[in-house]
């Protein structure tokens, strides 16, 4: 598990890049592994705003409903940043203890709830983000997570196995097992009208496609093979992490 965290955080300075609407202004958010920094870009003038230390090795992150918070997972410090976007100053670290490795992050829709792939820890962490405490769901090698747009299901991919799995957010429970394969999938996002899952297999150059109301693989896509699609970072629908936020702009 360790050496697909090393070779996907070489591209974590560019590929985990989020816009979200404050004011009049749109920005990009993107995390600096090797910095330990945050980035907040105005997306209009290309120019660097803000640089916010978070904690160390930054990667995945995450934003609000409402657009007034952004979190982001430390994968060095086992923790999470909690960042105002109005300030773009953190606002509270919220410690995964007895946690290693906290890669993706994804939200419900009403932003009460986080959770956190912890590959290391073969554990889901999901956080209670007005308490800032955790629960933990066992999951083999969590990597790439979506919640559904009704915030009723989560989807992980489980590396080890080569299966998604379907979570109840109600019940914290699985509910379905969807087998994409042995090619290490790591990457899942689920298309804006909750229909759909697609999931990048690293090893294969392939994205499995499932239909979200059988949770059945209907169709596998071959992409290049000069570079296998990586994740949970490479793979994002257009304006994926506005979902949530911000009428589609389609």
């Amino acid at each position: 598990m360790r050496h697909i965290r090393t070779s996907l955080q070489l591209f974590v300075f560019f590929i985990l890049v989020l816009q979200v609407a404050h004011a009049k202004t749109s920005y990009a958010y993107v995390t600096n592994n090797a910095d330990n920094t945050f980035s907040v870009i105005n997306v209009t003038t290309n120019l660097v705003v803000k640089t916010i230390p978070v904690g160390s090795m930054p990667y995945g992150v995450a934003v609000n409903q409402t657009g007034t918070a952004a979190y982001v997972t430390n994968s060095g410090t086992n923790t999470v940043s909690v960042i105002s976007t109005a300030t773009n100053a953190v606002t509270a670290t919220i410690s995964l203890t007895g946690l290693s490795g906290p890669m993706d992050i994804a939200l419900t829709p009403n932003g009460k709830t986080a959770y956190v792939s912890c590959g290391n820890s073969n554990t889901v962490a999901v956080i209670n983000t007005a308490a800032k405490t955790f629960t933990k769901i066992a999951v083999q090698n969590p990597i790439g997570l979506a919640v559904t747009p009704t915030g009723s299901f989560l989807y992980v991919v489980s590396s080890g196995p080569g299966v998604v799995l379907v979570i109840s957010t109600l019940t914290n429970s699985v509910v379905a097992t969807i087998p994409v394969g042995t090619h290490i999938p790591i990457g899942v996002v689920i298309s804006p009208d909750g229909t759909t899952a697609y999931v990048t297999n690293y090893n294969a150059n392939t994205v499995s496609v499932i239909q979200t109301a059988t949770n059945v693989v209907t169709k596998t896509i071959s992409v290049s093979a000069g570079e296998p699609p990586a994740g949970p970072g490479r793979l994002r629908w257009p304006w994926h992490h506005l979902r949530d936020s911000l009428p589609q702009p389609y």
